[in-house]
C-alpha cells in the first residue's frame, strides 16, 4: 500500500524531518524498490499506531562511517515483543525495532554507504 492511501492529513499528523549535514553527499547500496518499501512500511506503521489520533512521527537520517541510517520514531501505542521480533526477521539484519508498548515504536533502518552512486 502507498503512503498516500494511509490518509495521515486526516488524522492529524506532524512529520518532523531531520537530516546529518554530510547526508546530501553519501550515497547507499542496495534495491530502490526494498528502500522505499521499507521507509513506507516504516511511516504507515506510524500513522497507523496513532488509532485515529493525533500524534507525531520523526524522520532522521544519520550518516554513519560505514553506512547510513533511517530512523523512523513514533509516538503511537508500541508493538508487541513477538511482532517487533517477527518484522526484524523479514528485514534480514537492516532493520532494528525499539518499541514499548504504550510509548510508541522507531524503526532503525541500516543501509551500506558506498564511495559514490554507480
Amino acid at each position: 500500500m502507498s503512503l498516500d492511501k494511509v490518509s495521515w492529513e486526516e488524522r492529524e499528523i506532524t512529520f518532523n524531518f531531520s537530516e546529518d549535514q554530510r547526508a546530501k553527499f553519501a550515497f547507499i547500496k542496495g534495491d530502490s524498490i526494498e528502500f522505499a518499501r521499507m521507509i513506507t512500511n516504516a511511516i504507515k506503521n506510524g500513522v497507523e499506531a496513532r488509532e485515529g489520533e493525533a500524534g507525531e512521527i520523526d524522520v532522521r537520517e544519520i550518516v554513519k562511517l560505514e553506512e547510513v541510517e533511517i530512523r523512523v520514531k513514533d509516538n503511537g501505542q508500541g508493538m508487541p515483543k513477538e511482532m517487533v521480533e517477527k518484522i526484524e526477521k523479514w528485514g534480514k539484519g537492516k532493520l532494528k525495532i525499539e518499541s514499548k508498548e504504550g510509548e510508541g515504536t522507531e524503526f532503525i533502518l541500516r543501509f551500506k554507504k558506498v564511495d559514490r552512486a554507480r
